[in-house]
């Protein structure tokens, strides 16, 4: 009986989470003006994969932009791949809160388990990273924030950039990618470079750090130590957040963007 339940449980989380990131059922919305516009870029843990779906808690003032098409953000984003929820929903609701905007707008270019190597000039990615900042400066609102939340996956000794020089050559690239249509954004990046409770393949890695760490000055800041979020109750999985993760992530980027 248990068993049966646990199906329909999570047949009817995945029909919920569909119906949600399915572009038709969102009502179309436009910004209006206190602009605050975030683009998401990275791997699983800056997409649709922690434990708690969040909503706007302020209406059509949490803007998800996608394809073209500007709609009230709720999870799971439709930029990202993965079913669950993200930090960023959570994150705008808490920057509306402190009335220094009027509206805030996310978009998203995530794909979970890649490399840098995919986000650099030339890499598989490089384009739909291009593209999703393209399009919001066609759309008249550049990126004014860029959160980069990757390097997790060159955890793994299959990955050709655990060479700290290496990674922060290919993450200037990222960040030369995106100032292309972004020219005065603020790209912050977070400190990630392991999956906490994964035993075959233990960290952090200091060489990803200290890569991640390099790049910083001027308009490339420093994101959240995501690798400290690392309590077992702070992770869903060996890697993604969990409810408690995720809170403690969203209020790290608070910490930084309201100090």
């Amino acid at each position: 009986m248990r068993f049966i339940w646990g199906i329909g449980l999570a047949a009817l989380m995945l029909a919920a989470s569909v119906y949600w990131k399915t572009p038709h059922r969102r009502v179309l919305v436009a910004p209006s003006g206190r602009t605050l516009v975030i683009l998401a870029a990275g791997q699983s843990n800056a997409g649709n994969y922690a434990a708690k779906l969040t909503r706007s808690e302020h209406g059509s003032h949490l803007i998800e932009y996608f394809r073209g098409g500007m709609h009230v953000a709720d999870d799971p984003l439709l930029g990202g791949d993965g079913l669950l929820g993200s930090p960023w929903v959570a994150l705008g609701n808490g920057l509306l809160d402190t009335g220094k905007y009027d509206d805030v707008v996310i978009a998203l270019a995530v794909k979970s388990g890649t490399s840098i190597e995919q986000w650099r000039k030339g890499g598989s990615l490089n384009e739909t990273l291009a593209d999703a900042s393209a399009q919001l400066a066609m759309a008249g609102m550049p990126a004014d924030i860029v959160t980069w939340v990757q390097g997790e996956e060159e955890r793994l000794p299959s990955s050709n950039y655990r060479e700290s020089s290496r990674y922060a050559e290919a993450l200037s690239e990222v960040i030369a990618t995106v100032r292309r249509n972004a020219p005065q954004s603020k790209f912050y990046v977070t400190q990630a470079s392991w999956c906490p409770f994964d035993s075959e393949h233990p960290g952090p890695i200091a060489s990803i750090r200290q890569a991640q760490a390099s790049v910083i000055g001027g308009n490339v800041l420093a994101g959240p130590d995501l690798d400290a979020i690392r309590d077992r109750a702070d992770r869903r999985d060996n890697c993604h957040l969990s409810e408690q993760g995720l809170r403690k992530f969203v209020a790290a980027w608070l910490r930084i963007l309201v100090p």
